[in-house]
């Protein structure tokens, strides 16, 4: 478990000083794969780098596992980072060692012999599904394929945690939609808790069960992504999460939330036939978790006041979380 302990950090420069993060708490769950999201500039990547202390918190504690990093000596952090692999947007790979030697570094740097990172750099480069580009190097290599070498290397010490700072920016969707599943196989087979940090709702919405929502260097929000995504309370969460408003037309409308407590039969479908009305949908967004129905649908009211009250009497009826609203 990694718990973030009222956490803040102060960069100094010579005229001045910048707060990057100030009184963050979090607890992320052995299992969880932890979205932390966010605009350009709010304080995610320093966030993550304080969780292995590359930057080190001008004040609170980050405890994983019961332990402080905050308070360990050189040596005794560097054991503990072995426990904590991490990617980045840009790879970071060595261009002048062939892939599996760039497996392999973590590993000699934390004291295996040449047989065994060799045999262990092996089996990673056969997880990420690239044992053919072992004798290759970066430069031979598509931003995917570096970014699985980036992922084997990360898992090269048999790590408990993978911190992944903006992994799939640099990444084309395709691309992306190939790690995403790639990192979820990696938490459901190996155990591996993953945070991911992102600035992309698509990253958070597709492996995340648990999300931060980080603004100004606070956490604005924080809970199941299912639930944040559903009914998002803070502002930056209802501006990162719900579709941009477009100019008012005066149209009558209502949004739809959905909760996990609605099911994911035909709602429009029955509200149509039942009321004997026309709606059309204006936007909708709505996701399947663990066989409940969350998200939101935004649909226009018929322009006559009988039409109208009739589709607000059937949501009433139904139990619909709804909000009444001009677009």
């Amino acid at each position: 478990m990694i718990e973030i302990k009222s956490v803040s950090k102060t960069f100094k420069t010579k005229k001045d000083s910048f707060t990057a993060l100030n009184n963050i708490s979090l607890n992320i769950e052995d299992g969880d794969i932890f979205g932390i999201i966010g605009l350009s500039g709010a304080g995610k990547s320093t966030l993550v780098r304080c969780i292995n202390l590359l930057e080190r918190p001008t004040t609170g504690n980050v405890i994983i596992d019961g332990k402080d990093m905050t308070t360990l000596s050189k040596k005794e952090l560097l054991t503990m980072r072995r426990n904590i692999g991490m990617i980045f947007q840009n790879f970071n790979l060595f261009s002048q060692r062939t892939i599996i030697k760039n497996v392999c570094y973590p590993m000699e740097i934390a004291g295996y012999s040449k047989a065994d990172a060799l045999k262990r750099a092996k089996e990673m480069l056969e997880l990420v599904d690239l044992t053919e580009k072992e004798n290759s190097y970066p430069s031979q290599l598509s931003g995917g394929q570096k970014q699985r070498v980036a992922i084997a290397r990360a898992l090269a010490t048999n790590p408990k945690y993978l911190l992944c700072d903006e992994a799939t920016s640099a990444l084309d969707p395709n691309t992306t939609e190939q790690i995403l599943e790639l990192l979820k196989r990696i938490n459901k087979e190996l155990g591996i808790t993953i945070v991911v940090i992102t600035h992309e709702m698509r990253v958070v919405d597709k492996i995340c069960n648990k999300v931060a929502v980080i603004d100004n260097s606070q956490i604005a929000e924080c809970g199941l992504v299912s639930q944040v995504f559903a009914s998002p309370k803070s502002q930056i969460a209802k501006e990162l999460i719900l579709p941009k408003k477009q100019s008012k037309i005066g149209t009558q409308a209502v949004r739809i939330v959905f909760n996990g407590e609605s099911t994911n039969e035909p709602i429009i479908s029955a509200l149509v036939l039942e009321c004997q009305v026309q709606v059309s949908i204006m936007f909708a967004d709505t996701k399947d978790f663990d066989g409940k129905l969350f998200g939101q649908m935004v649909i226009r009211l018929p322009e006559d006041k009988r039409g109208a009250d009739k589709v607000i009497e059937w949501l009433l009826a139904h139990n619909l979380d709804f909000k009444r609203e001009e677009v």
